[in-house]
């Protein structure tokens, strides 16, 4: 169980060491198009982050880059880097597309409105109607070719949510992003008594049940992050020197 719980370590550390070098606005002095490369298992095949920053981005945008209401255009890579490291601002990023009237009509809001924001909503500005998109999408005929305009736009509206969160997750649970570093380091000491105390339960001995407890709080989150993430980050092989200089920066 150890070599598992180091491994899934490695793997977000991977990701980490990233996010510990993103200054507020990516610039020349971060080194994007090495991140980019980084190899990730998607759908049981492997790719660069790039390629599915850009697969994703199409899917949900319908471009693979994205101009934010500064006009200020964003790679594909940077966008993902925002969605998993800075959902916050990703969160404003008017990226999901609905012009269908009905759909319109859910939010509440006028035509003119959302024609003004060519029919582009954030994830924010569909927050409040997540339940209700859910709803509808689940009222969709199962039948492909008998969907109605509606029901394809409503469905492919919750896909593309569905999509957004799952990358949201690939990195680790939005509330804990800032505090990654202190979290692995916490997780990391904690790991041979927390491992041992789990064997001892397991085994029906004495233990520490405190310890126990804390241990398995970090293995069901991760569990759970693991559920929803879009991808798994492949770690460096051990021994490399990328593998060396990840154990150092990700856990000090």
């Amino acid at each position: 169980m150890k070599k598992v719980i180091t491994l899934g370590l490695l793997l977000v550390g991977t990701l980490y060491v990233g996010y510990n070098l993103v200054p507020p606005r990516y610039n020349s002095s971060f080194e994007i198009k090495k991140f980019a490369q980084l190899p990730i298992l998607y759908k049981g095949r492997l790719k660069p982050l790039d390629t599915t920053a850009r697969n994703a981005l199409l899917i949900i945008h319908g471009k693979q880059t994205y101009k934010n209401e500064s006009k200020e255009r964003i790679s594909a890579i940077e966008w993902l880097m925002d969605v998993m490291m800075r959902s916050n601002v990703s969160d404003n990023y008017k990226v999901f597309y609905a012009s269908h009237p009905d759909i319109i009509g859910l939010f509440n809001i006028s035509h003119k409105r959302a024609a003004d924001s060519n029919f582009n909503f954030s994830f924010n500005e569909l927050l409040p109607h997540l339940e209700e998109i859910e709803r509808q999408a689940q009222l969709v005929n199962a039948e492909a070719h008998l969907r109605t305009p509606y029901e394809r736009s409503i469905l492919k509206l919750r896909q593309d949510l569905v999509l957004y969160q799952q990358l949201v997750y690939s990195l680790t649970s939005p509330e804990y992003v800032s505090s990654l570093q202190e979290e692995y380091q916490i997780y990391h000491n904690l790991m041979p008594a927390g491992v041992r105390s789990f064997n001892q339960q397991q085994a029906g001995e004495e233990h520490n049940e405190e310890v126990l407890n804390h241990f398995m709080s970090f293995a069901h989150r991760y569990q759970v992050i693991s559920e929803r993430a879009a991808f798994r980050a492949i770690p460096p092989r051990v021994g490399s020197l990328d593998s060396i200089i990840l154990s150092s920066s990700s856990i000090s």
